[in-house]
């Protein structure tokens, strides 16, 4: 089964969807939902307002699979799935307007800000809520990924994307730009950094302007993927978040509508993939405003 996460702005929720179940406002569509309670660990959320991103990582670290999470007003964490107890959370506002979050493999968490114009490396793997960190300028921050391959850490800025390098120790995090891969997006305010799943030298980008694929070895962009004329439409162009499954080779992307703010919808829209190309579908929930959809995957790449 093919799965879509969402963050959930208007229920304060993680939500687990069947991508292939037809009517999402039917509970049967529901695979797995989470939001955070005193009963799984989480003495304090008050900050969990506004969720702003979602990922599925298998930890050696940890044990086994972890949810990562963040919230735009500081709440971030690392959660056991599908148990969805605490492993280690912060609850607090230092870093304003959280937009992603990532796992690195000693166990440590790095989350980008877009107020906050910065990313975080927290030292996550000493104890819980442990909030020592390192940090690295960025203005509007808004993607972190890992890259087992590479074993580096691509990040998404206003205008460019580039990498980090990490340095130091578990319990003493560093890390640097690598100069090299710093390469300016022709369109302002990126959105959205996610892999493409199926080739490893390749990664989803979104700003402005709509979604595009970023090749790293090259480090050039791409317009002219598989499946770009109907993904990016020329009338609304603000793509918040993108993805695809290996598998079927289906694509997701969410455009904000409304619904509840300015930047979230309750529409899906799953593009699915035939001989005769993509054929556009949607999932809707009536009771959800989403600012991000996920590929359920733990994988970095």
């Amino acid at each position: 089964m093919e799965q879509i996460a969402i963050c959930d702005q208007m229920r304060a929720a993680i939500t687990v969807f069947d991508k292939d179940y037809p009517d999402w406002n039917d509970h049967k569509a529901i695979v797995w939902n989470w939001q955070p309670t005193e009963t799984l660990g989480f003495a304090s959320h008050q900050q969990f307002v506004n969720v702003s991103d979602v990922k599925l990582r298998r930890s050696e670290f940890y044990g086994g699979l972890v949810m990562l999470v963040t919230s735009s007003l500081g709440f971030t964490a690392i959660v056991e799935y599908p148990s969805g107890k605490a492993i280690w959370y912060i609850d607090t506002d230092t870093q304003p307007n959280p937009h992603a979050v990532e796992l690195l493999p000693n166990g440590n968490l790095c989350v980008i800000a877009s107020n906050g114009a910065e990313l975080r490396m927290y030292a996550a793997s000493k104890e819980n809520n442990c909030t020592e960190h390192c940090s690295f300028a960025i203005e509007e921050g808004h993607g972190a990924l890992w890259d087992p391959e590479r074993e580096l850490l691509w990040i998404l800025g206003k205008d460019y994307i580039s990498a980090m390098c990490i340095d130091g120790t578990a319990d003493k995090p560093a890390f640097h730009e690598l100069s090299e891969y710093h390469t300016p997006i022709n369109h302002i305010y990126g959105h959205d950094l996610q892999p493409v799943y199926g080739n490893k030298n390749l990664l989803w980008v979104t700003n402005n302007s709509g979604a595009f694929q970023f090749d790293k070895t090259k480090l050039c962009f791409i317009e002219d993927y598989e499946g770009a004329e109907i993904v990016i439409p020329k009338e609304k162009p603000y793509v918040k978040a993108i993805g695809n499954f290996e598998g079927s080779g289906d694509i997701i992307r969410q455009i904000p509508n409304g619904t509840q703010q300015p930047w979230n919808t309750n529409i899906c829209d799953i593009f699915r993939k035939t001989e005769k190309g993509y054929i556009h579908e949607t999932r809707k929930f009536d009771a959800g405003a989403f600012y991000k959809v996920r590929v359920w995957d733990e994988r970095y790449n």
